[in-house]
This record gives C-alpha cells, structure tokens and sequence, in this order.
C-alpha cells in the first residue's frame, strides 16, 4: 500500500479501482497515511460524516486534515451543523455537490480531494447522463485549478460501466487494486 502513495506523487488526478474485498482498506490507508501531514476533502456518497469520522479515528487517521461533503445523512435526517462538514441533500445533487467542493476548497484549502465514490454515481447514470460526464470533469478541472490533488474510488466491478471508462480517460492515472 506504500507503494500505492508513491504513485500518487505522479500527478493530479488519479482513479483507484479497487476490488470490493480491499476497499475499504484501501480507503482507511489512504486517509491515514496522507492525514498525517496533509489536508483532505472527503466527498462521501454512502457513508455519513459521522460514520466516517468513527472509521477514520479508529484507524489512527488525523482527523483535524480532514474536511467532509456529506451527500448522505440528509436523504434520513436533517443533519445538525458541524464545523468539520458539509451535508448536501443527496448523492445526485450533483450542482449542490460542485458548490460546496468550490466551498470548501476555498475554506479548508485542502492538498487531497478524495471522491467516494464514482460507483454510487452509476446508479444515477440514466437520470442523469450527460450531468454525470460534466461532473466529473469539473471535479479534475477544480483540482487542477487548486493545485490539490483528485482521488476518485470507484469499485473494480464497475469498471465496465460508462461513467468508469470516461472517468478513466479523463484522469491522469489510474490505479487498480486487487
């Protein structure tokens, strides 16, 4: 997994695919390792902040480098304010979701933005089809005008699916792990 943050001194914008087993771990390395000494936005689509914050902390992550989006906890519950997140009113608000990364971009000045996940957005794809491709490109413009650098996770499974094929032809690189 060392060599997994190696690579990511390569470039800009990186797609992680990731196999459904290693997942999880490979999201947890990831934000331990680079919290340590660098600052995240984390956009969540299917995890809560809360929850996150509960993962992260357990897994000796430096939560003060980190800044959540979270476009899940409002589609159960109206969410109480936090000074560490963001909630917008669902995964597919995607305009929302562009405005609040503009937002905290600004705000956290962040060194990682890290996109979980592209796989959530496939459910989407029909509703919103040609909205998803723009998004996308937005998100690798936004952090290339910010000088942070993009992770978006997407699982390997998907890869077959539109939205991952366009995504992997957008980023600069991208990554699979098994």
């Amino acid at each position: 997994m060392q060599d997994l943050i190696e690579k990511l001194s390569d470039g800009m914008t990186f797609l992680i695919k990731s196999s459904s087993n290693s997942y999880s771990h490979t999201i947890n390395t990831l934000v331990k390792k680079i919290s340590k000494n660098k600052r995240i936005l984390f956009i969540s689509l299917n995890k809560s902040c809360k929850a996150l914050e509960a993962i992260f902390s357990n897994n000796k992550a430096n939560l003060k480098n980190i800044y959540f989006i979270d476009a899940i906890t409002s589609t159960f519950i109206k969410p109480k304010k936090r000074k560490n997140c963001t909630f917008v009113t669902a995964p597919r608000a995607l305009t929302e979701i562009s405005i609040e990364i503009t937002n905290a971009l600004k705000k956290f000045n962040p060194d990682f933005m890290i996109f979980d996940s592209l796989s959530t957005l496939i459910i989407y794809e029909n509703e919103i089809e040609l909205g998803l491709s723009r998004f996308l490109m937005t998100m690798v413009n936004k952090s290339q005008k910010n000088n942070v650098k993009a992770i978006f996770l997407c699982l390997k499974d998907d890869e077959k699916s539109r939205l991952i094929k366009e995504a992997s032809m957008i980023v600069e690189k991208t990554i699979v792990i098994n």
